[in-house]
């Protein structure tokens, strides 16, 4: 959106040059056919200037290119090259399609333009960009809706996207104009992106993006220099970082944006401190350096308390992305993706093997023991050869076979049966003998020999593919394939881990270190961090290596082209390592990662930043007794908030101190009256007013801020309460 002032809509003749011979010089001598005078007075020939001319280059043109901010503001240029280059510049507003007009700096309706020639090696000029925000009052109070009548037509002030401010709550959030005359029968009403109350007669401000088109030409004669051409990772042109031109043309861009806001704010990782965490927020717009100071609080609940930990530092403020992992993770290269074993439970009904059952019934509920992609392995069992077998596949064994084996159960027990893969065929295979199996090759068997039973699980990969999959029963899960199982028989589960895993943004902002805040999925002290499959030789020795057989970097793009508008990467998809492995269950989940400081907070959120003075100070407790007491260690006051027992220490009037002042041992963590015990007898008045130190239910950080240079996104700025804080002792 851009609102402009229109001027009277004349171009800017008066700053351009003629192209070619004037018929009448200074003097009002008129020059010969063929001739001109010059600005000297000095007669030139049409066609010494013309030849001259083609000759001048166009070696620079220098403007800052930079997002400008909503309030407008004026930016010289200079183009520069040889004398006597000739050029054209136009500057277009995209939104309305008005052009620059260098004589009244102001855009207008009509096209305008600017020639001129290059003297003394270079030409100076500047361009003001217009103040796009617009203002109009809220005609009807809104208690919370989307919908708002303001006092004249909404088309003449705002469009729709425009971003809006002019209450605490709209300037803290991105909330933008919806549409304008909702239900066609208002053109004074316009609906919001969200509900918001609004008070009647507030003024709002509406602020729109622009973007300004810059050409420069250069003139018949005048050329520019070689075109050397820069891209984006998409593989479009980035126009503004590329230079000179293989055309008459040049072409630039420059974007206009709402103001944007910085906010402030505690937060407690994992919420491992509770608190109503407030905010500051500052308002910047882009280009814009700006210092000030801020400051928020931090409320513990009426029975707890903070102590400080230590004073904050930049070191203390967190900025993160938050990347939504991939629905599969990607198994690296030596990596044993099943590491330990996770749970355990038993089966509850043979399965007989070799068909299509894959349903099994365990003893327990599976979902307190069972995750999808676990992997499935079995104990094993044994048991006695009774008669010899010479050379066949029918053994009889001691006991009956359906309690110990299951078919497809790898056999082994002597050197034939463990030099390859030989399983159990059938059970009872005539139906005359329970304690009769086959094998699937035959092979000589003493009598006497104990066989091992092995299910197919244990060498085939086999994993948890539904919990209750006809969701009738909570005892049962299907496995990936069939397996034969004995009834009783322990299924051992591996949870499946894996170091990596895609994720859909961000690849071009994460790296190495980056911490992963805590979640339900993530593995405690999870990080970003490259992947090395190794290997130790002559361990223990003086000739010990470890041999890098396998690595991945922490952060990788998958040779994936970014999505990149206006010149800004929007989208980077890309895998990531992390330092730890990771459920399963982490597919899809969405994960804030980040770190610490200034320098990250611009390399995340490209806001450069600079804090000073940080401090952080409790807001001391105040209270009264409700009795006296003579000589005791127990005294009742009207209010016991804000005390973490062993480290508040009271003072007051009569307090003895001693060597200092006595801690609270006992009735701290709450609220309303009760009594304390302290860590001294005590002889107070009824009335007394009572100091608490060193805890308090509200903390409150300041500091002052310098932002350098602001981002492209409003942000957040998070300050690690959990560094900061602690609600114990």
């Amino acid at each position: 959106m851009s609102y402009h002032n229109t001027g009277s809509g004349s171009s800017n003749n008066t700053n351009r040059i003629t192209v070619g011979p004037p018929a009448v010089a200074s003097n009002q001598l008129v020059a010969p056919p063929g001739f001109h005078y010059m600005p000297d007075g000095t007669l030139m020939s049409d066609a010494e200037h013309a030849a001259l001319a083609a000759h001048a280059t166009i070696t620079a043109f220098n403007l800052d290119l930079s997002d400008l901010p909503a309030t407008g503001e004026r930016r010289n240029f200079s183009i520069i090259g040889d004398n006597e280059a000739e050029f054209n510049l136009e500057v277009k507003d995209d939104t309305t399609g008005y052009y620059y007009n260098f004589v009244t700096s102001v855009f207008q309706v009509a096209a305008a333009s600017l020639n001129e020639t290059i003297t003394g090696g270079m030409y100076r000029e500047g361009i003001t960009f217009p103040n796009t925000t617009t203002t109009d009052t809220v005609n009807g109070a809104v208690t919370s809706g989307i919908k708002v009548v303001m006092d004249t037509v909404v088309a003449n002030t705002m469009a729709i996207g425009d971003r809006v401010t002019g209450n605490d709550y709209l300037n803290a959030n991105n909330v933008t104009v919806a549409a304008l005359n909702p239900d066609d029968d208002n053109t004074s009403e316009f609906s919001l992106s969200e509900a918001v109350a609004l008070l009647d007669g507030v003024t709002l401000v509406f602020s729109g993006e622009d973007q300004y088109n810059i050409s420069l030409y250069a003139l018949p004669g005048t050329t520019h220099n070689n075109y050397k051409e820069v891209r984006f990772g998409d593989g479009s042109i980035d126009i503004n970082s590329s230079t000179g031109s293989n055309s008459l043309m040049m072409h630039k861009v420059i974007y206009q944006y709402p103001a944007l806001t910085l906010t402030l704010l505690g937060y407690s990782i994992g919420s491992s401190v509770a608190g109503t965490f407030g905010a500051d927020v500052i308002s910047a717009n882009r280009g814009k350096a700006i210092k000030t100071d801020f400051s928020f609080t931090t409320t513990a609940s009426t029975s707890a308390a903070y102590r400080i930990l230590k004073q904050p530092t930049q070191y203390d403020v967190l900025s993160y992305v938050s990347p939504t992992i991939g629905a599969s993770p990607i198994a690296l290269p030596g990596e044993n993706i099943y590491p330990e074993r996770s749970d355990s439970d038993t089966v509850d009904g043979a399965i007989v093997g070799g068909g299509s059952v894959i349903k099994v019934v365990m003893d327990n509920n599976v979902a307190t023991n069972l995750v999808l992609g676990d992997k499935i392995t079995a104990t094993v069992a044994t048991d006695t050869v009774d008669g010899a077998v010479s050379s066949g596949v029918k053994v009889v064994m001691d006991n009956n076979v359906a309690g110990k084996m299951a078919i497809g159960d790898q056999v082994t027990g002597n050197a034939a049966l463990d030099a390859t893969v030989i399983t159990v065929a059938a059970l009872n295979p005539d139906g005359d003998n329970a304690k009769e199996f086959s094998l699937s090759s035959a092979v000589a068997i003493a009598d006497g020999i104990t066989l091992t039973f092995s299910p197919k699980c244990n060498r085939s990969l086999t994993t948890v593919a539904v919990l209750n999959p006809d969701e009738d029963n909570v005892k049962e899960f299907s496995m990936s394939q069939n397996v034969g199982l004995v009834d009783g028989v322990t299924l051992s589960l591996n949870n499946q881990m894996n170091f990596s895993w895609t994720v859909n943004n961000f690849a071009n902002i994460l790296k190495e270190g980056m911490i992963v805040e805590a979640a339900t999925n993530v593995t405690s002290g999870t990080a970003l961090g490259s992947y090395q499959d190794t290997v130790v030789t002559q361990e223990g020795t003086k000739n010990q290596k470890v041999i890098i057989k396998n690595k991945k970097p922490a952060v990788y793009n998958l040779a994936k082209k970014p999505t990149v508008v206006k010149g800004l990467v929007t989208v980077q998809e890309g895998q990531i390592v992390f330092n730890k492995q990771q459920v399963l269950a982490l597919a899809s989940d969405t994960l804030n990662i980040g770190g610490y400081g200034e320098s990250e907070i611009f390399r995340v959120y490209g806001w450069d930043v600079r804090f000073t003075n940080l401090k952080i100070a409790l807001t001391t407790p105040i209270t009264t007794t409700t009795e006296a007491t003579s000589a005791h260690a127990t005294i009742a006051v009207a209010s016991r908030e804000g005390v973490i027992n062993d480290v508040s220490r009271v003072s007051g009037i009569g307090i003895d101190s001693y060597v200092q002042n006595p801690l609270i041992t006992s009735g701290g963590g709450a609220t309303g009256a009760g009594d304390w015990v302290m860590g001294a007898t005590q002889t107070l008045e009824s009335g007394a007013t009572l100091t608490i130190e060193n805890t308090s239910r509200t903390a409150t950080i300041t500091g002052n801020i310098e932002i350098l240079k602001v981002g492209t996104d409003s942000q957040v700025l998070r300050f690690d309460i959990n560094k900061l804080l602690s609600t114990s002792a």
